[in-house]
Protein backbone atom coordinates (compact mmCIF):
# COMPACT_ATOMS: atom_id res chain seq x y z
CA UNK A 1 0.00 0.00 0.00
CA UNK A 2 2.30 2.49 0.83
CA UNK A 3 4.94 1.61 -2.00
CA UNK A 4 1.85 2.44 -3.87
CA UNK A 5 0.43 6.07 -2.47
CA UNK A 6 3.91 7.14 -1.44
CA UNK A 7 5.66 7.12 -4.67
CA UNK A 8 4.46 9.79 -6.34
CA UNK A 9 5.21 12.06 -3.27
CA UNK A 10 8.79 10.97 -3.00
CA UNK A 11 9.09 10.98 -6.97
CA UNK A 12 8.47 14.38 -6.99
CA UNK A 13 10.45 15.10 -3.96
CA UNK A 14 13.22 13.39 -5.97
CA UNK A 15 12.60 16.02 -8.87
CA UNK A 16 12.73 19.11 -6.78
CA UNK A 17 16.13 18.06 -4.75
CA UNK A 18 17.24 18.41 -8.34
CA UNK A 19 17.66 14.59 -9.10
CA UNK A 20 19.08 13.68 -12.84
CA UNK A 21 17.88 10.48 -12.91
CA UNK A 22 15.61 9.69 -15.88
CA UNK A 23 12.33 8.09 -16.20
CA UNK A 24 13.54 5.15 -16.87
CA UNK A 25 15.67 4.85 -13.70
CA UNK A 26 12.87 6.46 -12.14
CA UNK A 27 10.64 3.16 -13.23
CA UNK A 28 13.10 0.67 -12.41
CA UNK A 29 13.33 2.27 -9.26
CA UNK A 30 9.75 1.72 -8.60
CA UNK A 31 9.51 -1.79 -10.30
CA UNK A 32 12.17 -3.05 -7.66
CA UNK A 33 9.99 -1.72 -4.65
CA UNK A 34 6.80 -3.46 -5.61
CA UNK A 35 8.41 -6.37 -6.78
CA UNK A 36 10.14 -6.51 -3.38
CA UNK A 37 6.83 -5.89 -1.52
CA UNK A 38 5.03 -8.17 -3.19
CA UNK A 39 7.66 -11.32 -3.24
CA UNK A 40 8.47 -10.42 0.10
CA UNK A 41 5.19 -11.27 1.35
CA UNK A 42 5.82 -15.30 1.14
CA UNK A 43 8.60 -15.45 2.73
CA UNK A 44 7.50 -12.78 6.07
CA UNK A 45 4.42 -15.39 6.14
CA UNK A 46 7.02 -19.00 6.22
CA UNK A 47 9.00 -16.61 9.26
CA UNK A 48 6.19 -15.71 10.98
CA UNK A 49 5.04 -19.49 11.06
CA UNK A 50 8.11 -20.47 12.59
CA UNK A 51 9.50 -18.18 14.65
CA UNK A 52 6.11 -16.28 15.63
CA UNK A 53 4.38 -13.15 14.64
CA UNK A 54 5.66 -10.83 17.59
CA UNK A 55 9.62 -11.51 16.76
CA UNK A 56 9.01 -10.94 12.91
CA UNK A 57 6.61 -7.99 13.20
CA UNK A 58 9.47 -6.28 15.18
CA UNK A 59 12.48 -7.81 13.01
CA UNK A 60 10.38 -5.80 10.07
CA UNK A 61 10.04 -2.68 12.18
CA UNK A 62 13.49 -2.69 12.46
CA UNK A 63 14.37 -3.02 8.73
CA UNK A 64 11.66 -0.58 7.55
CA UNK A 65 13.16 2.20 9.82
CA UNK A 66 16.27 1.17 8.62
CA UNK A 67 15.64 1.44 5.03
CA UNK A 68 13.97 4.58 5.75
CA UNK A 69 16.60 5.90 7.34
CA UNK A 70 18.90 4.97 4.53
CA UNK A 71 16.58 6.84 1.68
CA UNK A 72 16.39 9.84 3.54
CA UNK A 73 19.79 10.22 4.18
CA UNK A 74 20.98 8.94 0.42
CA UNK A 75 21.77 11.25 -2.51
CA UNK A 76 18.91 11.90 -4.96
CA UNK A 77 21.23 10.73 -7.92
CA UNK A 78 21.89 6.95 -6.76
CA UNK A 79 19.57 4.71 -8.07
CA UNK A 80 20.98 1.43 -6.16
CA UNK A 81 20.37 3.41 -2.83
CA UNK A 82 17.07 4.43 -3.59
CA UNK A 83 15.58 0.95 -4.67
Amino acid sequence: GGLVYGWPALRSQLKADGSILSEKQLGAIFTVGAWATQGGRFFVGLARDRYGTRNIACTCLVLVTLGSIGVALSDPNNVAALS
